[in-house]
Parts: C-alpha cells; sequence; structure tokens
C-alpha cells in the first residue's frame, strides 16, 4: 500500500498541489466574500491590462539594451537542438514544418512558428536561414514572457501597496450567504487566472530539470494537461509571441 501510494505520489504530486492551490484560493475566497474579492479581481485585472500595454516598450528596452535577447537565443538553440538542424532537413517549408512539430515547445509557440515563417517575417528580423530564424521568434517571445511577469509582479505590488495604503473598502457591508458563495466562485476564477499565470512562468524554465518534470506530471494528469494546453489568459493576451515585429 505504502509502494503504490508513494508511485501515486511521484506521478501526481503537482497535480495534487494544483488541486489543493485552487481549492485554498475558493475557501479563501468564500471567507474573504465577493465584494472584498470583486476588488481583488478588479486590481488584477488592471495589473495585467497594465503589464500587456507597457510590453512592447519594456521587451524592446530589454533586447537593445541587455544582452538578454542573444543569450535567450543561444540557450533556446541549444535546448530544442535547433543548433543540430541540418540544411538537407530544412530545405523546404515540408521539411521546415517537420522541424517545428518536433520541437519541444507548446503547440501555440508551433502556430506561431508556422504562421510567421514568410520572407516578410524573416526580412522584419534579419535572418537569412530557417534556424536563425526560429532561434530569434522564439528567443523575443522567452523575452516577452520574462518581461510580462516582471512587470505583472510589479504592478501587482504597487496596485497593493495602493489598495493597502487608501484602505478604502475596508467598511463595505458583507452580505453572509450569497456574497461568500459568490466570492468562493471567484476565489476559483482567480486561483485559475494564477495558475495560467504560472504556466507563462514555467515557459521560462521548461528546459531546466524542474521545469521539464513539472511539465511531464502536467503532461500525465488529463484535466492539467488540458488546462495548460487553453491557457485563457494567454488567449486574452493575444499570444504573447503577436506583435513581434
Amino acid at each position: 500500500m505504502a509502494a503504490q501510494l508513494s508511485t501515486w505520489l511521484d506521478r501526481n504530486w503537482f497535480a495534487l498541489l494544483v488541486a489543493l492551490f485552487l481549492l485554498g484560493m475558493m475557501l479563501d475566497g468564500h471567507r474573504r466574500g465577493f465584494l472584498r474579492l470583486a476588488v481583488s479581481a478588479l486590481a488584477l485585472i488592471l495589473t495585467t491590462l497594465f503589464a500587456r500595454t507597457a510590453l512592447p516598450v519594456t521587451a524592446s528596452f530589454l533586447a537593445k539594451n541587455t544582452g538578454l535577447q542573444t543569450a535567450a537565443e543561444r540557450y533556446i538553440s541549444e535546448k530544442t537542438g535547433l543548433d543540430t538542424v541540418t540544411d538537407r532537413q530544412i530545405d523546404d517549408t515540408a521539411g521546415q514544418d517537420r522541424v517545428i512539430e518536433n520541437l519541444p515547445i507548446p503547440d501555440s509557440l508551433k502556430a506561431g512558428l508556422r504562421t510567421n515563417n514568410t520572407a516578410t517575417t524573416w526580412e522584419a528580423l534579419g535572418a537569412t536561414g530557417f534556424q536563425q530564424y526560429a532561434a530569434d521568434f522564439l528567443g523575443r517571445t522567452l523575452l516577452n514572457y520574462f518581461g510580462f511577469s516582471l512587470l505583472f509582479i510589479l504592478f501587482r505590488m504597487l496596485l497593493h501597496l495602493l489598495m493597502r495604503v487608501l484602505n478604502l473598502f475596508a467598511a463595505l457591508p458583507i452580505i453572509h450567504g450569497i456574497n461568500r458563495i459568490a466570492g468562493a466562485v471567484l476565489g476559483l476564477a482567480e486561483g485559475f487566472f494564477f495558475l495560467w499565470f504560472g504556466f507563462i512562468l514555467l515557459n521560462l524554465f521548461q528546459y531546466t530539470p524542474l521545469g521539464s518534470g513539472i511539465l511531464e506530471c502536467i503532461e500525465a494528469t488529463g484535466w492539467l494537461s488540458f488546462l495548460y494546453r487553453n491557457n485563457l489568459l494567454l488567449t486574452v493576451l493575444g499570444n504573447l509571441w503577436q506583435g513581434l515585429f
């Protein structure tokens, strides 16, 4: 029995943590009530919008004034195997599509690579070959993930501090029954938001031992795999690889 439990935990530890996190968010929403949580949710939405609006300028600054872009391209080329692709494998569009399909990256990025695999994009990136295009594209996307995560955390901290200083909503009346049930629902929704944000962060570390291990746990769990492949936060943001050029 103990051996079976240990085996189950080895395969499902991350799914268990996520389930406990979502349950905790729902219970916290029930405790805080809908009205108080609605204010928090509004701050979360504003944080996301601010971060998305400031992302192009931030990503451009990071690319031009730091070595992150070059480092990201080199890192991705090594970890995805792009640096080992031969000219024969990519001498036509079909071959390039096969290489893209075999890359260890999310489906949304594969779709982005295929969609933007055009002469216009190559020219915009200054790419002279498919490998350079793919590495540059994925490097810029990784930089966007990093920039969005950084901005989100900073704006979140600023709004949280502002709310604590103003404390405008401390006197909101709490309507116990419906208010707490609605709060539980909103708390669960907020939990999904943070989970999808966590998946964005995971893309930054997917080639590390811990990141790849977590991805294996996600792929082994049906409902987690579904949530990872259908990241509504990325959908709302329009995918962070769009508008790169």
